[in-house]
């Protein structure tokens, strides 16, 4: 068995092969990311209902057109979190086949080898790729893979030489805008195809200096947009480190992004810096022993890394979480690139067998740290849907208030009830109509662990206040109390 194993190894992968390769990965993607167990979170309960009244551009934003998706999915599957997150899984596979489709087109624009194998390697590298999960596991974190549908559209559109394609790409390119600033990096990414061209004196890099004036323009446009509706071309939470000058933060945040692009959150960052410098250094012993090669076209290589690394620059105020999933959306478009680059180092590999034993260890570390995001996820919707069940079962009538107090506001890293949560009982809870709903020390640990399973109790109003002297005297009369004291529910009504 195992000579027939190494023999596996030592041969090129067939179209039989790379067809068992496909189902398996589309198997395990489908199993991680199933919709089946997860439900709203955090800001979910915030944007779901608005989009659901069909309120496009919502809290200073201009996303209309991801808070179009979400009103679509609200007609579509009323209040089942179950059908969001179909329509998120579905835009991932949507994505994997564009990357598959533009990465040969992509390889070939820069003078990278380009083949159907090297293109199966990119879309691989990016269905398993572990560290975007938020945009599919959340339901409002879609703007990351949404954006990118769009975006690579746009690039497919552009391709052509009739004007109408071409004004149709600007279209798309704008949707992209309209859905998540991610795309700020596409004309960027047409410069760098451009500047390839003209280096290397090719004629159709009038073509492209075309359609960088229309990516440009589409650009401007948007930017106006955002003028017009925001009153601003950004506003402090976007940008609050980049308008007061904090240079230490945005290297830092930068740096994190970096980071986190090849590394899995950590409570402590030694093992975060332990992971990606191994890993970065495994690139660079790639790069440093198949020199002679790269440098045939090293301009090519450059100058898709330099997108890659420009595709951070429009999260270096905000940054990345290092303990957390949280934010993790922000490399959904940069993994794209990530994943050309990679699938071109893969191709570097002196042998067949170093190929195949590089591609198993990432499969087997991308299965392991989304494994963990699953889970983490699930606890984490579990939480949420077991909240809105006890408030619905427990709420009476006679109650003028419901309080929830020290709920978790995450749960390792992933978002939960930090914000919304009023919101989402109004929404989901019919017999809280007409209710104040007050948060109260809502619990912020950042390494705060659920249990799978959190057992409820019922207790008096009493009790509960002297298990919670902070909680406000009288808040308990006509109310319904909602807290959790060392992992169990307290309810008292």
């Amino acid at each position: 068995m195992f000579a027939k194993f190494n023999q596996v190894l030592s041969t090129a992968p067939n179209q039989k092969t790379i067809a068992f390769i496909w189902l398996a990965v589309l198997a395990l993607l489908t199993w991680l990311y199933f919709p089946g167990g997860l439900f709203f979170l955090n800001d979910d309960f915030i944007h779901v209902p608005l989009s659901e009244q069909a309120v496009f551009g919502q809290r200073h934003s201009i996303r209309v057109v991801n808070d179009f998706s979400l009103y679509l999915d609200s007609l579509l599957y009323g209040k089942n979190a179950v059908g969001f997150h179909t329509t998120n899984l579905l835009l991932h596979f949507l994505n994997i086949a564009l990357v598959f489709i533009t990465s040969r087109k992509i390889f070939t624009l820069f003078g990278l080898p380009s083949s159907k194998l090297v293109a199966h390697a990119a879309a691989l590298f990016f269905a398993l790729y572990p560290f975007h999960s938020e945009s599919v596991f959340w339901v409002i974190g879609r703007t990351g893979a949404l954006s990118t549908a769009w975006m690579l559209l746009t690039f497919l559109a552009q391709q052509s030489r009739n004007l109408l394609l071409q004004l149709a790409g600007a279209v798309l390119l704008l949707l992209g805008f309209l859905t998540y600033e991610s795309v700020l990096v596409y004309p960027f990414f047409v410069a760098a195809i451009w500047l390839y061209k003209k280096m290397q004196q090719q004629s159709d890099a009038a073509h492209w200096w075309q359609q960088l004036l229309l990516a440009t323009a589409t650009t401007l446009a948007y930017l106006l947009i955002r003028l017009f509706m925001l009153g601003g071309v950004t506003d402090h939470y976007e940008s609050g480190n980049v308008t007061a000058g904090l240079l230490g933060t945005l290297a830092g945040n930068y740096l994190a992004l970096v980071i986190r692009l090849l590394a899995p959150p950590f409570q402590s960052s030694w093992p975060l810096v332990f992971i990606f410098s191994a890993i970065a250094g495994c690139i660079f012993l790639t790069v440093a022993t198949q020199w002679k090669t790269i440098q045939s076209n090293i301009n090519g290589y450059l100058l898709l890394a330099l997108v890659l690394f420009a595709s951070l620059l429009p999260y270096i105020s905000l940054g990345i979480d290092t303990h957390g999933v949280e934010s993790e959306r922000y490399l959904y478009v940069p993994s794209v690139f990530l994943s050309l680059i990679a699938a071109q180092l893969f191709r570097l590999f002196s042998s067949i067998k170093l190929r195949w034993m590089a591609a198993i260890c990432f499969a087997l570390y991308a299965s392991i740290c989304l494994f963990f995001s699953s889970m983490a996820f699930r606890t984490a919707s579990s939480f949420a849907a077991q909240i809105i069940a006890v408030t619905n079962q427990y709420v009476r009538p006679t109650h003028q208030r419901i309080w929830f107090v020290h709920l978790p506001g995450e749960h390792r890293g992933v978002v939960l009830l930090r914000l919304g949560l009023p919101e989402g009982i109004a929404w989901l809870v019919p017999a809280a109509n007409g209710k104040s709903i007050h948060l109260h020390e809502t619990n912020m640990d950042p390494l705060l662990q659920l249990p799978n399973h959190t057992p409820v109790e019922l207790v008096s109003k009493e009790r509960l206040q002297n298990l919670l002297p902070s909680l406000p005297k009288d808040s308990t009369r006509q109310s319904l109390v909602v807290a959790m004291i060392n992992n169990r529910l307290l309810i008292a009504q």
